[in-house]
């Protein structure tokens, strides 16, 4: 039954719910956690979002812990010198997020099936194009096939799999892109 205090369009809480008395609607999100136009702000340290899937806002299926990185985009101008300069360089200045998140079983199917297609696929180009010729795989047309798979392999699963992007990470928030309905599920800053 419903009480008058309760949502009527709130969706229905789960047993595994960790909070399954404080549901996030409108006006009401967990600790640090605001919306700020059309990015979801956290704290930079353990976030702990609700347990709905943070693409489409369906009851969450499949808990995770995950961190994010980032750096300013004008670092990217050091690859053109050097990757290894870059790379370097990146791992110094970068900023980390760290939070919980849910996912629907279809948006972590999916996930899954991108990170299978990103390293089982990318491994297996690879090893195609590494073959020796004596196991038949000197056909020109065949190792542009394998070529055209270790760079199309890790593009579609890094597409796949990504669900939640970090726009920017400070000391003290990070602001994310989420799906739209779970990002409208939290009131705006005025």
């Amino acid at each position: 039954m419903m009480n008058s205090k309760q949502n009527p369009y709130e969706a229905p809480a789960l047993a595994s719910d960790p909070e399954p008395t404080s549901p996030v609607t409108p006006g009401r999100a967990p600790r640090g956690v605001r919306r700020a136009g059309p990015f979801l702000v956290i704290p930079v340290r353990g976030a702990r979002l609700p347990t709905r899937c943070v693409v489409c806002n369906a009851p969450g299926a499949a808990r995770s812990h995950r961190k994010l990185h980032r750096h300013k985009p004008g670092y990217y101008f050091l690859f053109l010198f050097s990757p290894l300069v870059y790379l370097i360089v990146a791992l110094l200045v970068r900023k980390q997020t760290s939070f919980e998140m849910s996912l629907c079983a279809q948006h972590d199917r999916r996930r899954r099936f991108g990170l299978w297609i990103g390293w089982l696929g990318t491994l297996a180009s690879i090893v195609g194009l590494l073959a020796p010729p004596a196991m038949g795989f000197d056909n020109p047309l065949l190792t542009l096939a394998f070529v055209f798979a270790a760079i199309t392999c890790p593009i579609v699963g890094v597409a796949l799999s990504k669900v939640i992007t970090a726009q920017r990470i400070d000391k003290r928030s990070a602001w994310l892109h989420v799906g739209r309905p779970f990002l409208d599920s939290f009131s705006n800053d005025g």
